[in-house]
């Protein structure tokens, strides 16, 4: 029998106690009682490998685009992350825009 972890401490407010651990038995029942949901009539199935379809608004997560950059671009590109690579690899740390030793 495995017992899904939780703390049996306070919560984050420190009112009252979390609730006790709950087994997989308790909830395979919880889910057997839950039933069918209705799901609205435009509901939009998904599954991993499906071709994607306009779930999500274009302004919010645009599809991604293929494609080749000029030559000049990937020059650029490739001096940035080696100069970081070689400011990193040199010991000096670049994490707040700042050039420092550590």
């Amino acid at each position: 029998m495995r017992v899904a972890e939780m703390s049996s401490t306070t919560s984050e407010q420190g009112a009252e106690p979390l609730a006790a651990p709950i087994s997989d038995e308790e909830l395979t029942a919880l889910a057997l009682a839950a039933g069918d949901a209705e799901l609205p009539d435009d509901a939009v199935p998904w599954r991993p490998g499906d071709v994607p379809q306009a779930i999500l608004a274009e302004w919010y997560m645009p599809a991604a685009v293929t494609g080749r950059r000029d030559w000049k671009a990937r020059v650029v590109a490739g001096a940035f992350i080696g100069s970081l690579v070689l400011i990193n690899g040199a010991g000096l740390c670049v994490t707040y825009g700042r050039v420092i030793l550590g």
